[in-house]
């Protein structure tokens, strides 16, 4: 079983006081349709706890195989990338993108090294492979441990 931690990030960090946070239903509907499939997934949104120190803890404490954001084309790009070296710096989980900008200008995104892959259009199948793949390593590596 892959785990997985979304984490809807910042919409403004410059003005981080001023923000109206809204239900993260890209997310959700992402981790519904992952945990239907036996993986484990779980929801941070940075627009109610914007604290680096809670990303670490819970980094730490839930040991995700994989965090996945979505990215609009605005200034949440900042609290993304900052995210995603955050999650290098103090996990090994893959750092996987989606979302309007990763659909419309993945390049940029690719070309930010904390990034390891970026998913274009509807992200549910994509998502699940990699989980899949993760599964099939650790059993790989389970049986190798046993020889």
């Amino acid at each position: 079983m892959a785990k997985v931690l979304f984490i809807q990030t910042n919409y403004d960090i410059d003005h981080p006081e001023e923000r109206t946070p809204w239900m993260p239903l890209a997310l959700m509907q992402l981790a519904t349709f992952i945990k239907e499939k036996g993986h484990e997934a779980i929801i941070l949104d940075r627009n109610l706890y914007f604290d680096n120190k809670r990303l670490i803890y819970i980094l730490k404490k839930f040991n995700p195989d994989i965090v996945g954001m979505t990215c609009y084309t605005s200034t949440m790009i900042k609290d993304m990338k900052q995210v995603a070296r955050i999650t290098k710096e103090n996990s090994s989980a893959l750092v996987i993108i989606g979302g309007v900008h990763a659909t419309l200008e993945p390049k940029s995104l690719l070309d930010f090294q904390y990034i390891d892959y970026v998913v274009r259009g509807e992200g549910e199948e994509a998502l699940f492979e990699i989980c899949e793949v993760i599964d099939k390593k650790r059993a790989i590596e389970k049986n190798i441990a046993k020889i």
